[in-house]
C-alpha cells in the first residue's frame, strides 16, 4: 500500500528515508537548485542521475542501472515529471540486471522488491508517482512495463513545485490528468473505488483549470490541480487507461506532440465515435456505459456527453493545443502502432476503420 504525504519535501525527506540511506536520485531540472537537493545532500550520501530524455530510451535506462550498481546506493529517489518517475521505476525493477541482459526478458527478483522508492512529482498531470507503470522507447517503439515493483512506496506531494512551470507544460500535464480521469471512469475495469477517484479528479480539474492556466499563481488552485493529478494516477493504477492513451504514443514519438496534448487531441473524437456505437466491451452492459458517460459529463460541468465533447474541444483550442499535420498515407502506420491491450479496456470496441477515422479528424 502506497503512502502519500503532503508538504514541503525537504521537511519530510529526513523522516521518510533511513538515516543510513545511500540515495540514488533520478531527477529533472526542478531538482538542481532546490531546497530538497540541499537537504538530501546534507543528510545522505547520494548519487545523481540526470542522463535521460523527456521520452526515456532503453539505452538510458540501461545506463541508469549501471550507475546504480556502481554507486552502491540502497534506495531510489525520483524527483521530476513523468519521465523521471518512469526511469526511476525501471531502474528499481531491473536494479540487479547484468549489462548484457535484455531487460524485457528478465523476471523480478526479491532484491529489487527490497529497494525503497520515493517519488516527488514536480509537475501535476502524469500521476506516475502513484502507478505501477513505466514507459520508455526502444528502437522507436513504446515499451510499457507493468509490475507492482514499479509503484513507489511513498509519494511526497507539494503544490509549490508548480509555481513558475512553463505554461505549455502546465497545459500538457493537466490535460494528461484530465484524460486519465475520464478514461478511468469509463474503463471496463472500473469499480466503485476507482470511479470515485476518477470523477473527483475530473471535477477538480474542470473547476480549477482556468485559474491554473491563466491567472497568477495561487497555492490553493495549484493544490487542487496537484491533488487531481494524484487522484487520476491512483484511478488508472486500478483500471489502466483506454483508447486515448493507446492512440497517443506515435503522435509523440513521430510528430513531437507532448504526451498530455497528444492524449487530449484523440479523446473527444474517440468519445464522439463511441456515442454512435451500440456494442460494448463492458459486461455491465450498454446502459451502464451510457450512465458512465453522463457521470463524466456532469463531473466536467456539462449536462450531456455531447456537451462535454464540445466543451473539451473548445478548451483545446483555447489552450492552444494544435494537432499535427498527418498525411493520408501515414494513417495505416499510426493505426498499426496502437496498443491493442489498451483498446480492450475501452468501453466500446473500436475497429481499425474507426481508428483511422479518428486520426484523420485530428
Amino acid at each position: 500500500m502506497q503512502e502519500i504525504l503532503w508538504g514541503q519535501p525537504e521537511r519530510l525527506i529526513g523522516s521518510v528515508l533511513d538515516k543510513n540511506a545511500r540515495v540514488f536520485v533520478v531527477a529533472g531540472r526542478a531538482y538542481r537548485d532546490s531546497a530538497l537537493r540541499r537537504e538530501v545532500e546534507r543528510l545522505f550520501e547520494c548519487t545523481l542521475f540526470e542522463g535521460y530524455s523527456p521520452n526515456p530510451k532503453y539505452e538510458e535506462i540501461k545506463a541508469g542501472i549501471e550507475l546504480f550498481a556502481l554507486s552502491r546506493c540502497n534506495c531510489i529517489l525520483a524527483v521530476g515529471g513523468g519521465s523521471a518517475m518512469d526511469v526511476a521505476k525501471a531502474i528499481r525493477l531491473h536494479a540487479d540486471a547484468k549489462e548484457e541482459e535484455d531487460l524485457l526478458e528478465r523476471k523480478t527478483s526479491e532484491y529489487v522488491r527490497a529497494i525503497p522508492l520515493v517519488a516527488v512529482p514536480t509537475t501535476a498531470g502524469t500521476g506516475a508517482e502513484s502507478t505501477r507503470y513505466s514507459i520508455f522507447y526502444r528502437d522507436g517503439k513504446k515499451i510499457s512495463l507493468d509490475d507492482p515493483v514499479c509503484l513507489p512506496d511513498v509519494a511526497l506531494l507539494w503544490e509549490g513545485w508548480l509555481e513558475g512551470l512553463p505554461h505549455e507544460q502546465k497545459v500538457s500535464t493537466m490535460l494528461d490528468a484530465l484524460c486519465q480521469g475520464i478514461e478511468s471512469a469509463w474503463s471496463v475495469r472500473s469499480d466503485e473505488a476507482s470511479e470515485t477517484l476518477a470523477l473527483l479528479a475530473v471535477q477538480k480539474i474542470a473547476a480549477a483549470q482556468e485559474a491554473y492556466l491563466f491567472a497568477p499563481h495561487d497555492q490553493e488552485i495549484a493544490r487542487e490541480i496537484m491533488e487531481a493529478s494524484s487522484l487520476a494516477g491512483q484511478a488508472i493504477e486500478r483500471t489502466k487507461t483506454t483508447a486515448a492513451h493507446a492512440m497517443c504514443y506515435r503522435l509523440t514519438s513521430d510528430y513531437g506532440v507532448p504526451h498530455g496534448k497528444a492524449v487530449a487531441l484523440t479523446l473527444p473524437h474517440i468519445w464522439k465515435v463511441m456515442l454512435g456505437k451500440e456494442e460494448t466491451n463492458d459486461p455491465r452492459g450498454m446502459d451502464y456505459v451510457r450512465g458512465q458517460f453522463l457521470k463524466i459529463a456532469r463531473a466536467y460541468g456539462t449536462e450531456s456527453a455531447e456537451d462535454a465533447i464540445a466543451k473539451f474541444s473548445e478548451n483545446l483550442s483555447r489552450f492552444g493545443v494544435v494537432a499535427p499535420k498527418i498525411k493520408p498515407e501515414e494513417l495505416p502506420a499510426l493505426v498499426k502502432a496502437v496498443n491493442v491491450s489498451r483498446l480492450s479496456n475501452n468501453p466500446i470496441p473500436l475497429s481499425e476503420q474507426d481508428l483511422e477515422k479518428i486520426y484523420s479528424l485530428l
